[in-house]
C-alpha cells in the first residue's frame, strides 16, 4: 500500500528531514526523480497538503517545507494517505460486501477510466498479498485469513486502527474491561496497545461474519489450541462477536480470535523469560532456540561485539521472533503497517541488508526454510531493534576526559556545561595546566579538553580540544564528533549502519 504515496511522502520526508531550504538539485539527487518530476509534483502537493502545511518556492534559495510548530511527519503522512484515492478505493472494497465501479465513481468522483486504472494497481498490491479482487461486484476473495490480514494491514496504514469510532459493533469500553478481566484470571499478560489492536480484530471478525464471510482453521490447530487458555479467554468474548449460523462456525471464530490473544502475549515475568533463553540458546533446546543462537552469533560477528549480553535487546528479539513465528505458522497479523511508511528510507541502509541476509542465512542454515518467513517489516522491526542496541552501547560508552582550566570558576561553569550536554559520556577529572607532568605518565585518560593554550601541552598520546571557557555550540560539537568517532572506532563499527538524526 505504501507505493501509493511514494512519490510524494519520498518529497515530503526529505523536506521534513533537512528542515530548511533545498535545492532542486539535491532533491532530485536523494529522491531519484528527474527535476522536472519534483517540480510538477510539488505544484500538485500544495493542494493536497493538510491546513496550515505548504511548501515554499524561491528561485534562488530552493524549495522547502513551511508547517505547524508541533506539526510532525506522522501528521501529513497520515493526512496524504486519508486523502489518498487508492486507499479509500480500498476502504469502499473493504467495508462493502461487493461494490460496483458505477458506486466507486459516484462515492469518490473520478472517471470511470480512472477507477479502472486505480483498481488495475489495487490488484497488483492485494495479489502480493495472496488475495484478489472479484471483477463484478468488486470484494476480497481469497483465504479468510489472509484476507483479515489485509484488512488489519489497512486499518493500521490508514490509521484507523487507532480511532475507537470504527469500532461500531460493541462498546469499546467494556469489550477492553472485559478482556483485561478475563486475560488477568488466566495469568496471560498483553503487548502495549493489545487491548485496543485486539478490539480491532473483533470488529473484523463481525464486519466478515456480517458479509457471510467465516473463518475455517485447519484440525491441528483446533487440537493444539481448542483447550487453549487463549480459546478460554476468547470464549468469555462472546458477547462481542456477532451470531454465526452454526455453533462449529461461532467456535472458528472465537478459535480465530484467541489465536490473536496468543500473538499478544508477553512473558509474565521478563527476568525468568531471558534467562530460560539464555539457557536454551547455550543447549540448542530445540530448532527456534538454535536459530536464535545461530542469528545472534552471525550479528555479533558483523557489530564487534556480542549483542546477545544486552538484555533488553534479547528479551525484545526473541518477542519480535515469536511474533513472526506465529505469523508464519497461523496466518495472524500483529505487525505494525503504520511504520511501513518509512521502509523505503532505511532499506539501503548496509545494516538493514545485512540483517535481512543473516536472517536468510540463519533459516538455510537450521533448514527452517518451511517454518518461518520473514517480511520486509519484519526485517526493518529487528532493524529498529538493533538500532537502538546500538544507541544504548553508545550511551554507555565512558570516555575518561581531563579538563585543564585556569581558575575554579571557569572549572565550574565548563564541567557543568559539558555533563549538561554529554552526561555520563564524559567522566571528567579537573586538572591544573601544571599538572602536565601526571597526565604524560596517566595512560587512563582519553582526551584533554583544555582552556589554556594547547601549545603548553604536549602530549603525543591524547587528543586535545580547545575550548573558551565560555564554550561555544561550535566547540561543543568538536567534543560531540570526538564522542562519536570514539564509539565507532571502539567497536570498529561503520558509520553508515545508523540512522542519521
Amino acid at each position: 500500500m505504501n507505493r501509493f504515496n511514494e512519490r510524494y511522502s519520498d518529497i515530503i520526508y526529505q523536506l521534513f528531514h533537512e528542515d530548511t531550504w533545498c535545492s532542486i538539485g539535491y532533491l532530485s539527487e536523494k529522491t531519484s526523480y528527474s527535476k522536472s518530476t519534483i517540480w510538477r509534483e510539488i505544484g500538485f502537493m500544495n493542494f493536497n497538503l493538510p491546513p496550515n502545511w505548504s511548501i515554499e518556492k524561491n528561485e534562488l534559495r530552493g524549495i522547502r517545507l513551511k508547517k505547524p510548530s508541533n506539526g510532525t511527519i506522522e501528521d501529513v503522512l497520515t493526512y496524504l494517505r486519508e486523502n489518498n484515492t487508492y486507499i479509500q478505493i480500498i476502504g469502499l472494497i473493504i467495508f462493502n460486501n461487493g461494490i460496483t465501479v458505477a458506486e466507486l465513481m459516484e462515492k469518490i468522483h473520478l472517471s470511470r477510466a480512472t477507477v479502472y486504472r486505480h483498481i488495475e494497481k489495487i490488484k497488483e498490491v492485494t495479489s502480493f498479498n495472496g488475495i484478489s479482487i472479484s471483477n463484478n461486484r468488486l470484494r476480497l476473495t481469497g483465504d479468510e485469513r489472509k484476507i483479515r490480514r489485509f484488512i488489519v494491514q489497512y486499518l493500521e496504514f490508514s490509521n484507523k486502527l487507532i480511532d475507537p469510532s470504527i469500532v461500531d459493533t460493541f462498546n469499546i469500553a467494556d469489550f477492553k474491561s472485559k478482556l483485561l478481566l478475563s486475560t488477568e484470571k488466566y495469568s496471560i499478560a498483553l503487548h502495549m496497545g493489545a487491548l485496543h489492536r485486539l478490539a480491532t480484530i473483533m470488529d473484523v471478525i463481525n464486519l466478515r461474519i456480517s458479509h457471510g464471510c467465516y473463518m475455517n482453521l485447519p484440525k491441528y490447530i483446533h487440537k493444539e489450541y481448542g483447550n487453549s487458555e487463549f480459546y478460554k479467554v476468547a470464549s468469555e468474548m462472546f458477547n462481542f462477536m456477532r451470531k454465526c449460523p452454526n455453533r462449529e462456525t461461532q467456535m472458528n471464530e472465537a478459535l480465530y480470535f484467541s489465536l490473536n490473544i496468543l500473538n499478544e502475549k508477553i512473558p509474565v515475568n521478563k527476568s525468568k523469560d531471558i534467562m530460560e533463553v539464555r539457557f536454551r540458546m547455550r543447549g540448542n533446546a530445540d530448532d527456534r532456540a538454535n536459530l536464535l543462537s545461530i542469528f545472534m552469533g552471525y550479528l555479533s560477528d558483523y557489530l564487534g561485539f556480542d549483542i546477545a549480553q544486552d538484555d533488553t535487546f534479547l528479551y525484545k528479539l526473541v518477542q519480535t521472533f515469536r511474533r513472526i513465528y506465529i505469523d508464519s505458522q497461523l496466518g495472524t497479523n500483529s505487525i505494525n503497517s503504520a511504520m511501513v511508511s518509512y521502509l523505503p528510507y532505511v532499506e539501503s541502509n548496509p545494516l538493514y541488508k545485512k540483517i535481512d541476509d543473516i536472517i536468510n542465512k540463519s533459516l538455510i542454515d537450521q533448514d527452517y526454510t518451511d517454518n518461518i518467513s520473514v517480511d520486509r517489516m519484519g526485517i526493518f522491526e529487528i532493524f529498529l531493534l538493533v538500532q537502538a542496541a546500538l544507541l544504548r552501547k553508545k550511551a554507555q560508552t565512558v570516555i575518561t576526559a581531563a579538563l585543564i582550566c585556569r581558575t575554579f570558576i571557569e572549572a565550574e561553569y565548563i564541567k557543568q556545561v559539558l555533563h549538561y550536554q554529554f552526561g555520563s559520556n564524559l567522566s571528567l577529572t579537573v586538572m591544573d595546566y601544571i599538572d602536565n607532568e601526571q597526565l604524560k605518565k596517566n595512560n587512563e585518560y582519553d582526551l584533554v579538553v583544555a582552556v589554556i593554550d594547547t601549545d603548553e601541552l604536549n602530549f603525543e598520546h591524547l587528543p586535545i580540544i580547545k575550548i573558551s571557557s565560555f564554550p561555544s555550540k561550535g566547540e561543543l560539537n568538536v567534543i560531540e564528533d570526538f564522542i562519536n568517532s570514539f564509539f565507532l572506532n571502539k567497536w570498529r563499527i561503520n558509520s553508515d549502519i545508523f540512522i542519521h538524526f
